[in-house]
């Protein structure tokens, strides 16, 4: 009886000694490959700033139909006050023309 509880006991000792270094070893290769996969990030101090950001572009309308305006009397104009990529304000006068109707003088 008591060669076989020896038996046992070393039996059961020797398995805690394979699991112990296999767990280890299982582990150190673990911490390597945990070591490989960790990737790398820059590192910025954080300062205060504003983040409100202006930005002027020049621009020019597009129309989708071009068609032909005739005016409902006849006349010339006589001069224009404005050209093309002027900045031109509400009541502005862009340009005088003259009336050849003997009505409209």
């Amino acid at each position: 009886m008591r060669k076989r509880l020896r038996q046992l006991v070393s039996t059961a000792l020797a398995a805690a000694a394979v699991s112990t270094a296999v767990g280890c070893k299982s582990r150190a290769s673990r911490v390597n490959a945990d070591a490989a996969e960790i990737s790398t990030a820059s590192v910025v101090a954080v300062a205060r700033d504003s983040i409100v950001r202006r930005l002027n572009l020049a621009g020019q309308f597009q129309p989708f139909q071009v068609i032909d305006v005739h005016a409902k009397v006849s006349g010339y104009v006589r001069h224009i006050y404005v050209d093309i990529g002027d900045k031109v304000h509400q009541g502005q006068i862009l340009a005088v023309w003259r009336c050849l109707s003997s009505t409209h003088s």
